[in-house]
């Protein structure tokens, strides 16, 4: 939809409403829009209503669409429109109604089709709605964004064999998107093939080296298969190209937890925790390091109570031994 915003911004031809596009700022969107001499045109309306979706504004944003429609009734784009805003309620009867109407008016309308089969997953049997998927796909030559709607599908419903089906014939007509690589890999990560896993993890990147997913799953099963100098290797590319989410650094302290580099590992873990405090397996393991390297700081962290170190997935239990002197004299 943001694409479409902005063709529309572009149709309306005011610098001030394509900046406030670009900015993603609706509801200043809708300010401007007021402002305008030919406010009740068809790209006016067509944006306002967009705004008003994006606020979240449904019921106003189907009285605008419905007003466009009774101008524009052979218009596919509408009918998208307010299918989208019914289905945002909830109301997946009504929405299906309106994509239906859309593929009447073009039968291999991308938009139409992808959002009735989500309408269909909600509403109907696996086997009708593989079905639908089968045959649109067809139709339609099999475009990217409808074959990853189809295999996430399948997957959702613990059918990864089918899925990694879609994925290969995809491959195998020529798509060379980073996504469908990533994807793959996934499959066969979870049907445990993993050297075809990371194949496909390692194709990903090399179709784009910042992506992150890829690097992040890449370096995450290598620490699952006990390689962490790979895992460092490969999620340290993560944190180089930009990306230092919770989980990246969390696994980066993990691995470096297995090479033995404490002083490592409790950084990253800490990093993790920086970017997410919550982060609850970060938060444990980095007490059960405190606890294996005997940190000093284990004693004075407010979640150490009665000796019982709290907070984390899996609370570990140390006993703080008051008249120990080789404890007493660490805590000097």
């Amino acid at each position: 939809m943001l694409r479409r915003a902005r063709t529309l911004a572009l149709t309306i031809n005011k610098p001030d409403v394509m900046n406030l596009v670009q900015q993603e700022r609706w509801s200043d969107v809708l300010l401007e829009l007021k402002t305008l001499p030919g406010k009740n045109s068809e790209s006016v309306l067509r944006l306002k209503g967009l705004c008003l979706y994006k606020l979240g504004q449904m019921s106003d944003a189907i009285r605008v669409f419905s007003r466009l429609l009774k101008l524009k009734k052979s218009d596919p784009s509408i009918q998208i429109n307010l299918g989208l805003c019914h289905f945002a309620q909830g109301e997946t009867k009504k929405a299906r109604i309106f994509f239906e109407n859309a593929l009447r008016q073009d039968k291999k309308n991308i938009n139409a089709i992808i959002n009735l089969g989500l309408c269909l997953e909600s509403s109907e049997s696996q086997q009708e709605v593989k079905s639908f998927y089968s045959d649109s796909l067809e139709l339609t030559n099999w475009p990217e964004e409808l074959a990853l709607n189809f295999s996430n599908y399948l997957v959702s419903n613990g059918n990864d064999q089918d899925a990694k089906r879609i994925y290969l014939q995809l491959i195998e007509r020529g798509c060379e998107s980073e996504r469908v690589y990533y994807a793959l890999g996934n499959c066969f990560s979870r049907l445990n093939q993993v050297t075809e896993a990371i194949a496909n993890y390692e194709a990903a990147i090399e179709r784009n080296k910042f992506y992150f997913p890829a690097l992040q799953s890449l370096g995450a099963l290598y620490l699952q298969i006990n390689r962490p100098k790979k895992a460092v290797d490969i999620l340290k590319q993560a944190t180089r190209r930009g990306y230092s989410g919770a989980d990246v650094c969390n696994n980066l302290g993990l691995a470096y937890q297995q090479l033995s580099n404490f002083g490592a590992a409790k950084k990253w873990l800490s990093k993790a925790l920086e970017v997410e405090p919550n982060h609850r397996l970060a938060w444990s393991q980095l007490q059960n390091l405190r606890v294996n390297i005997c940190d000093p700081s284990i004693y004075t962290d407010e979640n150490v109570i009665d000796g019982r170190i709290y907070g984390g997935a899996s609370p570990f239990t140390f006993l703080v031994l008051q008249d120990d002197p080789a404890r007493q004299l660490q805590r000097s």
